[in-house]
């Protein structure tokens, strides 16, 4: 069961998306045969360690060449966390529509840990990547991080499924190469976590240095870990609970939007118990993807779809079958 939220923007802005002959990779320009190792990975099969070392390396070369800030036309569905929920993520696919040269992704980041199928659910999006380079976008998350991977489960978890630590080297050189945001038809900033009081426009996002592990401090930072303040009475900025950069007030976010000329924010980072919630007089939205979240919090899932117009279409739907039967594991074990 799912249900569709239909919601206009303030204003609407019409741009054209190019198509491009070469975006899927065929097998004549690889000895990878993504779409036979896609259908593999959707049954859990996974790739073996060669194939995963050539996936890593293509997918690294590719997005390596793309900017801090993705510019991307719509129309577009975006995707929120993602956790390891593997079959919470085919049935966010399944809503949004199957992947393709003209039905466009983008991923706000948090592949990996908390769930049970890390390493399948991020192999699966870099191969959908490196089939569609030029319409499926991934950018990263706090999670997409060695420091975090070694805690919270997604270096347990390819240890496991791989047989080897030696991949690991290789998928977190890949998380270092990941983009930091998106701007969507000029208009909807899009990013993992949020804004950060160092970061005044985007040119100042594209003048970082994003290919390295995740600082402790600073604006990167602050784009992968911040979040909103729902206190009225908020300053405009204070430490994160988290602790972790910082929390945002509505000033910060109406000055980076004017300044940038904006409209929205969408953002992910923070589990929302109706999939979606809107913020600080609808500048920012966030989107929380996992339903069931860990196989227990009950909340709903959402994507986000927008038109060539960059009307709102929110998708909210309930945990799959799968997730509810781990869920009952967990609970029998705890």
């Amino acid at each position: 069961m799912y249900t569709i939220i239909n919601e206009l923007p303030k204003t609407t802005t019409t741009t054209t998306t190019s198509k491009n002959s070469s975006n899927i990779s065929s097998m004549e320009q690889s000895n990878l045969n993504y779409g036979q190792l896609l259908s593999d990975l959707r049954s859990l099969k996974l790739p073996s360690n060669e194939q995963i070392t050539s996936i890593l390396s293509k997918a690294k070369s590719i997005i390596s060449k793309e900017p801090n800030v993705l510019t991307i036309d719509p129309p577009l569905v975006v995707v929120g966390n993602v956790f390891g929920h593997f079959h919470d993520l085919l049935e966010a696919l399944k809503q949004g529509g199957e992947p393709s040269e003209t039905n466009k992704y983008l991923f706000l980041g948090n592949y990996v840990d908390r769930g049970q199928h890390s390493t399948e659910a991020l192999l699966l999006l870099i191969l959908y990547k490196l089939r569609y380079p030029n319409s499926f976008f991934l950018l990263r998350g706090n999670h997409e991080c060695a420091e975090i991977g070694k805690i919270y489960g997604f270096q347990d978890d390819a240890i496991k499924k791989l047989g080897t630590e030696h991949l690991l080297k290789d998928f977190y050189d890949f998380f270092n190469v990941l983009p930091l945001a998106a701007v969507v038809g000029k208009k909807i900033f899009c990013v993992h976590g949020g804004i950060s009081k160092h970061i005044k426009t985007i040119q100042d996002i594209n003048a970082l240095d994003r290919m390295k592990d995740v600082p402790h401090e600073g604006p990167i930072t602050d784009l992968l870990w911040s979040d909103p303040n729902e206190d009225e009475n908020a300053p405009d900025w204070k430490p994160s609970p988290r602790g972790a950069s910082d929390i945002y007030g509505p000033k910060p976010v109406e000055e980076f939007l004017k300044a940038n000329n904006l409209e929205l924010i969408v953002r992910s980072h923070q589990l929302i118990q109706e999939g979606y919630k809107y913020s600080f007089n609808n500048g920012l939205l966030t989107i929380y993807t996992p339903p069931n979240y860990c196989y227990r919090c009950g909340n709903k899932g959402a994507i986000l779809k927008l038109n060539d117009k960059l009307e709102r279409q929110i998708i909210t739907f309930e945990a799959t079958p799968e997730n509810l039967a781990i869920s009952q594991e967990v609970q029998q074990k705890s």
